[in-house]
């Protein structure tokens, strides 16, 4: 499982080997299985491993969600 740029998701889905996760019934968007033909090389796994790193890098540098604080 990889979660991938959404920019790059649609492209990436038309690839080999991936498809769309879906744990509920309702594949989660930015989010691609890569069956192990798709990662067999060093170089593939590389490439897969980048976009992963890639989006991690992005969501934690970008804005937090701030939680509303209820009192009583």
């Amino acid at each position: 499982m990889v979660r991938v740029p959404d920019d790059e998701f649609d492209a990436v889905l038309r690839g080999r080997h991936v498809r769309p996760m879906n744990f509920t019934g309702k594949p989660l968007r930015g989010f691609v299985y890569v069956s192990p033909p798709g990662f067999r090389t060093a170089a593939s796994l590389r490439t897969w491993l980048s976009r992963g790193e890639r989006v991690a890098e992005e969501k934690a540098s970008g804005p937090t969600k701030r939680r509303l604080s209820v009192k009583s």
